[in-house]
């Protein structure tokens, strides 16, 4: 089980950078302030301002709480844990108790670290001295009571915002060409309710566009002989429109207002 551990679970570096993830500037503050900053000035953070026992971070799926989760990481080289609940019953069920109890110790023995638990709701844990609870959750709203108090500092990690979802594209985009008439800041409002997720997908779709037209009605033999650039040819608005028909957004206005509620009693306020 110790070997699972090392092998599945321990992320020795994740190598995510804050730059890595577009806007969310709160929750990057919220989170350095919980978890970096303690690591940084151990003798400010005492007495009436000891560390939070544990972070929370909730939202809609796809806002980048695993990749938020990772910087944290990355930005003190802290021994990452990766941890979700799913995993956890579904390869030792009856035995969950006892990895726990081991991924406590070695997180502890490899201190300073950082369990995520990714799923939290579904799943109740103690916290170990020198290691960071970091959990996120789709379903804040399902976690007990008791259990929701151990997790002192709730950051919601909402639907990126307009300039979020420039920054978002352009991060996205920066590996392929763009047409010059494409303009971002007006797929940034076509894209308004979109989760980051949801807009990785429209540019991945976007991108296979000149591929797609290139190939359209021609034989195997006939599309071994069409040029790399003409298959790599710059991103259209075009090939946005058509992506963006294609590629709905997965989180709804209903979903957003249940968060938007649990987030006024529970959340974190600065």
């Amino acid at each position: 089980m110790k070997r699972m551990i090392k092998r599945d679970i321990i992320v020795e570096r994740p190598n995510v950078q804050w730059t890595d993830i577009a806007n969310q500037t709160k929750a990057k503050r919220l989170l350095q302030e919980a978890v970096i900053l303690p690591l940084e000035k151990p003798s400010y953070f005492q007495n009436i301002r000891k560390p939070w026992k544990g972070v929370l971070m909730v939202g809609p799926p796809g806002t980048g709480k695993t990749m938020l989760a990772k910087a944290v990481a990355t930005d003190k080289n802290i021994t990452f844990f990766n941890i979700s609940v799913s995993t956890l019953t579904s390869k030792f069920f009856g035995e969950s108790e006892k990895l726990i109890k081991l991924l406590f110790e070695e997180a502890k023995a490899r201190a300073p670290s950082v369990i995520f638990i990714d799923e939290i709701d579904s799943l109740c844990s103690s916290r170990a001295k020198s290691v960071i609870i970091l959990g996120a959750s789709n379903f804040p709203w399902n976690i007990d009571d008791a259990f929701l108090r151990r997790l002192e500092k709730r950051i919601y990690v909402p639907l990126p915002d307009t300039k979020g979802r420039e920054e978002l594209l352009k991060l996205t985009l920066q590996s392929v060409e763009v047409s010059s008439e494409v303009d971002l800041e007006l797929i940034s409002d076509q894209l308004d309710g979109y989760s980051a997720s949801d807009i990785v997908v429209v540019c991945r779709d976007a991108a296979f566009m000149s591929m797609r037209k290139a190939i359209k009605g021609k034989t195997v033999e006939k599309i071994k002989t069409i040029p790399m650039a003409l298959m790599k040819a710059p991103i259209t608005k075009e090939d946005f429109n058509v992506a963006i028909q294609k590629c709905q957004k997965t989180v709804t206005s209903a979903d957003i207002m249940k968060f938007e509620e649990w987030n006024a009693v529970f959340g974190s306020s600065v």
